[in-house]
């Protein structure tokens, strides 16, 4: 649920497949189904971002990753920049799988607009014990359970920072941790 500053009203948005449903607290606007391009169609009926919610089951593996997958397949539908969704894609990716391993579960929120793709994921888990060892590649505190899966290199956070225009972590011990990133859409021929 996301909460529109400008006049006070609920949005709920729902991204499934090929059908975009958006519903005001008041009353549901309607069903269409978009097979082109889903930012034209949202700025054209609504005028406003696009907003994905998703839970992180902290109990399910094999879960592990959908967000990301979500998101990614919906910048590409919405026609963002290659380069752009693959930045947006490991970013995302990386913030998921900490929140699955370290937070045991949490949330992700993702909103896209014309100038920018904001990712926030959070969890309640332990927080980070130092931010700044996180920070460095190849510092980890995966268990070895999890290392023996092929997670846990120490990259994660180094590959948030790499790939995002905005990176802002907020943590405290026994607290969880909210990771926030940006990266911005712009109008650029080269990219």
């Amino acid at each position: 649920m996301s909460k529109d500053d400008h006049n006070g009203t609920s949005t709920f948005i729902l991204i499934k497949q090929e059908n975009l449903c958006a519903c005001s607290e008041a009353s549901c606007m309607g069903i269409f189904s978009v097979k082109n391009n889903i930012a034209a169609s949202i700025k054209k009926y609504y005028n406003r971002a696009m907003r994905l919610d998703f839970l992180i089951d902290g109990n399910n593996f094999d879960m592990a990753g959908e967000a990301s997958s979500s998101v990614k397949r919906t910048l590409t539908k919405v026609g963002v920049a290659p380069p752009l969704v693959k930045r947006a894609a490991i970013s995302m990716y990386e913030a998921e799988i900490n929140a699955f391993i370290h937070g045991g579960g949490g949330s992700a929120h993702v909103e896209i607009s014309d100038e920018k793709i904001e990712m926030v994921v959070e969890d309640s888990g332990d927080g980070i014990p130092d931010l700044d060892l996180a920070m460095q590649e190849g510092w980890s505190t995966a268990s070895e359970q999890v290392r023996r899966m092929g997670f846990g290199a120490g990259m994660g956070l180094p590959n948030i920072k790499k790939n995002s225009d905005v990176l802002s972590i907020e943590t405290e011990k026994g607290q969880g941790t909210k990771v926030t990133m940006i990266i911005y859409i712009r109008e650029d021929k080269n990219t």
